[in-house]
């Protein structure tokens, strides 16, 4: 056996070693790195407004809008990969909803509540204190399809759309949770009456099932080889605390969220009713754009730009990135080349 292959040996251990050490002991890390005041709250929503970073350059503000299955801090993680940052340092205004903690007590909030309650107070809340009627609205996962419904029942009230890796078509060719979800295989009904609400564990086992050796022995590997390099150990443990610090989804909603949608498809179909309500994604008329992960296995590509058959806005583009459903929002090459061009394109469709 060779000196360079001892070395090589004891080297890996040691690597070994080190990682198993962090990973016993842990790590704190902040999972915020954008200042913001909450400027509205109702029930356990609170909508933040995040602090200017330059000189407010463009108008309407900006609401994000993410799922209700994590914490939307995603779109905030850390200072060089901040969705939120980017366009604050542009001179957007920009806001976000926290969806907050549902209990035992929330098991009945359902796609009602979520659109003309939460959604529609925290619009106008942004409207009156910025005196102006329309916002541009981004919409991250089920937030996407929570923005897609809210402006088809709201069109007035948004000036720019962007949808970002969003279930909208759910029978696309390429969604595991469409199999998963059958109704021949699931019965969501009985689930919810066993369960109550979904639990992050529930819903974390399930996603964990979607690539099970990437998302389990592949990704510490991976933390071994690069257990020296600082900035991977930090961003590798902020994504380790985002993808454990799940929210329970509201038993109600679930079965709203998996009959109505992976089930029956109604949303595209034109079947969707909120509050007895239809809900026509033909209203969208404003200038829309999507955003997609080409390899995204939680939301195929063809799901979110599904949308793009049913409404009728002339102004539309859409952004690629190649990364998966987490990748869009914290990825390396994404804050590097696509965000940037987002950026561009709310400008452009904005006022000074």
């Amino acid at each position: 056996m060779n000196e360079t292959f001892m070395k090589e040996i004891i080297q890996g251990n040691l690597k070994l070693a080190k990682a198993f050490e962090i990973i016993v002991n842990g790590t704190q890390m902040d999972s915020e790195a954008t200042e913001y005041d909450v400027v509205f709250e109702h029930n356990k929503m609170r909508l933040l407004r995040f602090k200017p970073l330059v000189k407010k350059e463009f108008h309407p503000p900006l609401l994000m809008v993410y799922a209700v299955i994590n914490r939307p801090y995603i779109l905030d993680l850390q200072q060089d990969r901040s969705v939120v940052k980017k366009f604050l340092e542009k001179g957007f205004d920009v806001y976000l909803i926290d969806w907050g903690t549902p209990s035992d007590a929330d098991k009945y909030t359902c796609l009602d509540d979520y659109i003309n309650y939460y959604m529609r107070y925290a619009v106008d809340h942004i409207c009156k204190e910025n005196t102006c009627t329309q916002i541009s609205l981004l919409g991250y996962c089920i937030g996407g399809y929570f923005a897609s419904i809210f402006s088809s029942l709201y069109p007035k009230r948004v000036k720019n759309l962007m949808i970002m890796s969003a279930p909208i078509d759910f029978h696309v060719k390429g969604g595991p949770l469409h199999v998963w979800t059958q109704k021949d295989i699931f019965d969501v009904s009985r689930f919810t009456e066993a369960y109550g609400n979904c639990t992050p564990d529930i819903l974390n086992n399930g996603f964990m099932l979607l690539n099970p050796m990437e998302n389990t022995y592949l990704k510490y590997l991976d933390l071994v080889e690069k257990v020296d390099n600082k900035d991977y150990v930090d961003n590798f443990f902020r994504m380790e605390k985002w993808i454990n610090d799940g929210i329970s989804i509201p038993a109600r909603f679930f079965v709203e969220w998996i009959r109505d949608g992976y089930q029956e498809n109604k949303l595209v179909k034109g079947e969707l009713k909120v509050a007895g309500k239809p809900v026509n994604l033909n209203k969208i008329t404003m200038p829309l754009l999507l955003i997609v992960g080409k390899v995204d296995n939680l939301v195929p590509p063809a799901s979110t730009l599904g949308l793009l058959s049913h409404v009728k806005s002339k102004d539309t583009k859409v952004f690629e990135n190649p990364s998966g459903h987490i990748g869009v929002s914290v990825g390396g090459k994404a804050h590097r080349v696509m965000w940037p061009e987002v950026i561009k394109w709310l400008a452009k469709h904005s006022e000074k």
